[in-house]
């Protein structure tokens, strides 16, 4: 029996073949990565722009009805 190799390598006779590694597999998958953490990103971002627009909106309803009440407190005194 032979020593346990890991699964990369092969023994034939006293000779130890290991095989050849693409490194541009490991590029590939680094790649779809990237793209799928800035698609990710994106959506993010335009999700929190949409929310800030939408609580600006907000504040901006809620000032109009501060002015407003106001002049209605004016216009009783």
């Amino acid at each position: 029996d032979q020593p346990s190799i890991s699964p990369e390598r092969t023994v034939t006779g006293n000779v130890v073949w290991k095989e050849e590694l693409d490194p541009s597999d490991d590029l590939t998958k680094l790649s779809q990565f990237a793209v799928a953490y800035s698609a990710a990103t994106i959506d993010k971002a335009s999700e929190v722009s949409l929310m800030l627009k939408t609580k600006d909106h907000e504040i901006y309803a809620l000032q109009a009805e501060v002015i407003e009440a106001k002049n209605k407190a004016a216009q009783v005194e």
